[in-house]
């Protein structure tokens, strides 16, 4: 399952994945491949996988 996928599945807006790492555009960036999600700092992946309810282990 890619990130959109497991937003769209949570029922969660843009905005909503995007709190706490920078707000929605950071969080289309990452799904629209604009961005390399595997680059992502630490701290930013964790409060995603947060935001996505993943454990950062599995990030």
């Amino acid at each position: 399952m890619n990130l959109k996928s497991r937003r769209e599945s949570l029922g969660l807006t843009l905005e909503q994945a995007g709190r706490g790492i920078g707000g929605r555009q950071k969080v289309y960036r990452f799904e629209s491949g604009e961005r390399d999600p595997r680059r992502m700092r630490l701290d930013t992946a964790q409060r995603y996988a947060d935001n996505l309810g993943l454990t950062s282990s599995r990030c």
